[in-house]
């Protein structure tokens, strides 16, 4: 699976799909507003603390 992105319309139900990446046993929304996508747009990243153990980092490929 070369995939680490994907444009959907909902999350995955985890426990009866298995997803397009491979079997996953936890996942979490984040929800970015207006002033995030500003950040994004003019050169910053933004740090997303998942499930208290990873962190993600966004940025916007221009």
């Amino acid at each position: 699976m070369s995939e680490k992105k994907m444009v959907i319309k909902t999350v995955f139900d985890l426990e009866k799909v298995n997803t397009p990446f491979g079997k996953r046993w936890g996942g979490e929304t984040i929800t970015i507003n207006e002033n995030d996508l500003k950040q994004l747009q003019g050169g910053n990243l933004l740090a997303l603390d998942v499930m208290s153990e990873y962190i993600v980092y966004i940025k916007l490929e221009k």
